[in-house]
């Protein structure tokens, strides 16, 4: 404590921060793929806009971790390119076809991650005021992220019927 005041300890807060863009890095990934899959049908619309929040949510994250003064370890740079290259591959649904139970396991897989994302911008909304985060934007990225899940369970339940009934 400095000054009476809690101050962010960096040696936890940084590799969570780097952990989270490295995460938001493959989820992007995981967007742009399930926006190709779903782009000439009704949902492609939704799914490409919510694929630019997305990524304006990584560089909003990217644009904090650099605001604190942490910086990407290359181990951790290395570590994003390898999960890249895995992304490519998509082990969920690798043919890209919609009529199959995998599509509707990568829409789940984005609700995860969008899950996980609001709960990164909630535990930094935790933290005392005074530690120097920028609480407006954290609400309004929170905010954001559960509008997004909202987007992804109207999807997923859209899209289920056709799916598993014949």
């Amino acid at each position: 404590m400095a000054n009476g005041h809690e101050r962010l300890d960096d040696d936890e807060l940084a590799p969570y921060l780097v952990h989270h863009l490295l995460a938001a890095g493959s989820g992007l990934r995981l967007f742009r793929a399930v926006s190709r899959t779903w782009g000439s049908t009704e949902h492609g619309p939704a799914l490409r806009r919510l694929t630019a929040d997305v990524d304006a949510d990584r560089r909003d994250l990217a644009a904090l971790i650099r605001r604190l003064g942490y910086r990407i370890p290359p181990v951790r740079r290395v570590i994003g390119i390898a999960s890249a290259t895995v992304a490519r591959l998509d082990p969920i649904n690798p043919l890209r076809r919609r009529g199959t139970q995998a599509a509707q396991m990568e829409i789940e897989a984005l609700e995860s991650a969008v899950d996980m994302k609001e709960s990164l911008w909630d535990t930094l909304l935790v933290l005392p005021a005074d530690t120097g985060l920028d609480r407006p934007a954290l609400q309004r990225l929170q905010r954001r992220a559960g509008d997004q899940r909202e987007q992804l369970t109207a999807i997923r339940r859209a899209t289920a019927p056709a799916r598993f009934l014949r």
